[in-house]
């Protein structure tokens, strides 16, 4: 009787850990509206936008299988030691975001002392490799670490704090390099079976317009956009 006392007891106490973390990130996924990424790292439903604030921050090209990871503690952003730390090391075509880069939230994990954030840049960024650019969105997990026990208690605003002092909505971040009014207006997007009007409306016109027949091509500043029977089949 005491053994089943005692399973009850323990279930009761596991479920309430998982309980307070699924609260928890149905909280910051109201605060941050999550988007959808499809093929090749481009949002399919844009959700909200963050602008990074500070130097520091780990990024990968969308398509790489491991994840960089970057700590904020204490207030100080940090790299992981030990074995991760090596991964991470060994890895030749991460970078680092710049104060003003723009990412999209499309994931937030919520673990026993550490939130964590999937970002994805909202337009690709140039990317040189053994002499070749080019343009490839870019990805990055900041992840913000509290002590034992912390968050089960956590207040949103706090948390919030913590957050904006490596991004924050854009909207909200004025002053932050790269803010321009423009940059402030929703973020435009595209979608792999978009038509070039739908393009154009987005982006507005290309600086550049290669006519290869039934295959297009419009080039922007910082995106390549390919179109076949006048629908989008890739984007660079």
């Amino acid at each position: 009787m005491c053994t089943l006392l005692s399973f009850f007891a323990t279930s009761a106490i596991g479920f309430a850990e998982e309980n307070w973390k699924k609260e928890l990130k149905n909280k910051l996924t109201e605060a941050y509206p999550l988007t959808k990424i499809g093929s090749h790292g481009q949002a399919s439903e844009p959700g909200i936008v963050v602008v990074v604030k500070v130097d520091g921050i780990t990024i990968d090209p969308e398509g790489d299988a491991v994840n960089s990871v970057t700590y904020f503690e204490n207030g100080r952003l940090s790299r992981p030691k030990g074995f991760l730390n090596g991964v991470m090391s060994s890895k030749r075509n991460s970078s680092q975001a710049a104060p003003g880069d723009r990412f999209y939230i499309y994931g937030i994990i919520v673990g026993d002392k550490d939130i964590g954030f999937k970002l994805m840049s909202v337009r690709p960024i140039q990317s040189t490799r053994m002499g070749t650019s080019r343009n490839i969105f870019f990805k990055a997990t900041p992840v913000f670490r509290y002590e034992e026990g912390a968050l089960e208690t956590a207040d949103l605003a706090k948390l919030k704090k913590d957050f904006e002092q490596v991004f924050m909505p854009e909207g909200q971040a004025q002053g932050t390099p790269g803010q321009t009014e423009a940059s402030t207006k929703p973020a435009a997007s595209i979608e792999l079976g978009q038509t070039m009007d739908q393009v154009k409306a987005a982006f507005g016109q290309p600086e550049k317009i290669v006519n290869l027949g039934a295959k297009m091509i419009f080039t922007y500043k910082d995106l390549k956009v390919t179109f076949q029977d006048g629908k989008v089949i890739d984007v660079q």
